[in-house]
């Protein structure tokens, strides 16, 4: 039975979930190509560094200090998606950087592991996620059980009476 109890219940945990805070940025950037951007990538980390004007960048900039000290726990899956990239990219392709970045968001190195190690898990998440659906489509498409016919059954004798025809539709 439901009752308003449960519909109270209901109606504020749709509530929670809805009305989470998140960061107004551009989720559909592409990140991948920024990292692979030397020049264009370099500009975008000084922009993080107070180093060059930031243009495009601007609102990365302007939440980069709360999503380091909240381990990016405000940040949709597509937000998580676009830090990890940036941080792999920025310690991979420009290290002297990555420890300037470090210094200035994390000047205590009380937040940047806690943020670090939320955009892994994040990522070792969704990549076990995308297997687990790959591995339930697969199941689903090769595991389905062909129809267990009898091979030898003779189509023709059982048109040809009758009887067993009609029991047979």
């Amino acid at each position: 039975m439901f009752t308003m109890t449960k519909a109270v219940v209901l109606a504020v945990l749709c509530g929670a979930c809805f009305g989470m805070a998140s960061y107004d940025v551009n989720e559909d950037f592409d990140m991948e190509a920024l990292v692979n951007d030397k020049a264009r990538f370099n500009v975008a980390v000084e922009c993080f560094l107070d180093k060059a004007p930031c243009g495009e960048f601007q609102s990365y900039k302007d939440i980069a200090q709360d999503t380091v000290e909240a381990a990016c726990d405000q940040c949709s899956p597509k937000l998580k998606h676009l830090a990890h990239t940036f941080m792999q990219g920025l310690e991979k392709n420009n290290p002297e950087y990555y420890g300037d970045f470090l210094k200035k968001f994390d000047p205590t190195g009380k937040y940047m592991d806690k943020f670090i190690k939320a955009l892994s898990q994040f990522i070792k998440m969704f990549t076990m996620t995308k297997v687990v659906v790959l591995a339930v489509f697969c199941g689903a498409c090769f595991g389905m059980e062909s129809y267990n016919v009898n091979e030898d059954f003779d189509m023709e004798a059982l048109v040809n009476d009758k009887a067993s025809f009609k029991l047979a539709i």
